[in-house]
């Protein structure tokens, strides 16, 4: 998917996906991302990394740190989730191979 997204967008993407939410398994979701985990995947398929946060944090200009995203993450309100959100910059040339781990 991401090696058609890159061939098909002009320059940038805009990346925004669920972490960890106790809910996150509904249909459609087949994986689940740390910001780790997702900038390891776009930089494989040839993007370059430009930004990455957790949108509380940076909305609420709170420190990223893990026992944040958990209290957001077990909150009742599901506005309050935290969702990644990364913006990278397409390379040029085809990337690394995915492993179908991450497809």
């Amino acid at each position: 998917m991401l090696k058609e997204i890159k061939r098909v967008i002009r320059r940038k993407l805009i990346v925004i996906t669920p972490s960890l939410h106790q809910d996150f398994w509904t249909p459609g979701h087949v994986t689940a991302y740390s910001k780790d985990k997702l900038v390891h995947v776009l930089k494989r398929a040839g993007f370059y990394i430009n930004r990455c946060f957790y949108d509380k944090c940076f909305i609420l200009k709170l420190p990223e740190s893990n026992i944040l995203v958990k209290i957001f993450n077990v909150m009742p309100f599901i506005w309050l989730r935290m969702n990644i959100m990364a913006v990278a910059t397409k390379l040029k040339g085809q990337g690394i191979r995915i492993p179908e781990l991450f497809h």
